[in-house]
């Protein structure tokens, strides 16, 4: 969900410009990462078949997924880079459609039932977590987060699951948990 507030603070510190280094530094590492664990990583852009280009009139950024786009980087993005670049992006005000944005992002890319895809994994790399720290001091001293860690009612209490994962990469859940309700046989 860090991830996610960052790279929309890019485009809100970048409007109407196609050249986005994070989200591309990104792009590339994460796809990077999931192909070492066996995933395949598609990527998509929102200006994809729109003929805006980096400045240059030279490269579309439907190019991103085949490696022209950002010729100034490396084919395999290093987390370390992404965390620089992540340091210099500049964090927007976390307003509610912000960080509604960002969870709605980072929950609908969740795949419980399969290993962490390259984006999972290049989010979770020490050098990134700490670059992500300014992110989350920013978020967690949002109001409009409260809520997030107040109480839950009874009825979401009873419909909670548990995916448990092995440590070695590929390895498929080891344990999904039977929600309170269906061991009851209320549902």
């Amino acid at each position: 969900m860090l991830l996610e507030f960052v790279l929309l603070s890019e485009e809100r510190a970048r409007p109407g410009e196609g050249l986005l280094p994070l989200r591309s530094a990104v792009v590339k590492a994460a796809h990077h990462l999931g192909e070492q664990t066996g995933t395949v990583y598609m990527s998509f852009s929102s200006s994809a078949g729109s003929g805006h280009t980096d400045g240059d009139d030279t490269t579309d950024l439907t190019d991103i997924s085949n490696g022209s786009y950002g010729r100034d980087y490396p084919e395999v993005m290093p987390p370390d880079v992404v965390a620089c670049l992540i340091r210099e992006t500049p964090l927007a005000e976390p307003t509610p459609e912000l960080l509604e944005a960002a969870l709605d992002i980072s929950v609908g890319a969740a795949m419980c039932w399969q290993p962490p895809h390259g984006e999972d994994v290049l989010a979770s790399s020490p050098v990134v977590v700490a670059a992500l720290q300014d992110a989350a001091e920013v978020v967690a001293a949002s109001p409009h987060v409260r809520w997030w860690d107040a109480p839950l009612i009874q009825d979401a209490l009873d419909d909670q699951w548990t995916v448990s994962w092995s440590d070695q990469p590929g390895s498929p859940a080891t344990g999904i948990s039977v929600c309170p309700a269906q061991q009851s046989g209320e549902q």
